[in-house]
């Protein structure tokens, strides 16, 4: 019976034991698994899959100096064959621009290939020789803005949108 007892005392102190490190294992779990899915900032951007481009947008607006119309939707004036284009970035600081299925004119290469780079502190993007912001980057999308001067006096902040194919 003394055994009986001396067990049944253990199974209490095991599971009050486990019941109050219970949270804190699932608390462990749950960190380690966060930081296995964390990606630094460059690994995001070279994901296998490329980037392509779902929106395009300016502010202040743009007006049409023939129509007198303004619009900020830069993406809805681009051509399907530019909005297929696939860009790859790779890891060793290169990329590669696809056209995707159609292209503009038939007589352009289908790959285009340049340098790209990303500054220490993770905010400026630089492909070729444009610079850009980096607003946000995740698993599923990229959004960078660059400021253009078109000679009117008026600066415009261009913020592009891609997303993985």
């Amino acid at each position: 019976m003394r055994n009986h007892f001396l067990k049944h005392q253990i199974f209490r102190l095991m599971n009050s034991v486990f019941s109050k490190l219970l949270p804190l294992f699932m608390f462990l779990a749950v960190v380690s698994c966060k930081k296995d899915d964390e990606q630094t900032t460059a690994e995001l951007l070279t994901h296998s899959d490329g980037w392509i481009l779902v929106a395009a947008t300016v502010s202040p607006p743009i007006v049409d100096p023939t129509t007198g119309i303004s619009f900020t939707d830069i993406y809805a004036t681009m051509d399907d064959c530019e909005k297929d284009d696939i860009v790859f970035l790779k890891s060793d600081g290169t990329y590669i621009q696809d056209e995707g299925a159609t292209k503009c004119d038939p007589s352009d290469p289908q790959t285009t290939t340049g340098t790209w780079s990303l500054d220490a502190d993770g905010k400026t993007l630089t492909i070729d020789t444009e610079t850009y912001t980096l607003v946000s980057v995740s698993k599923s999308q990229l959004k960078i803005s660059t400021q253009l001067d078109l000679g009117t006096g008026t600066t415009y902040t261009l913020t592009l949108t891609l997303e993985h194919p």
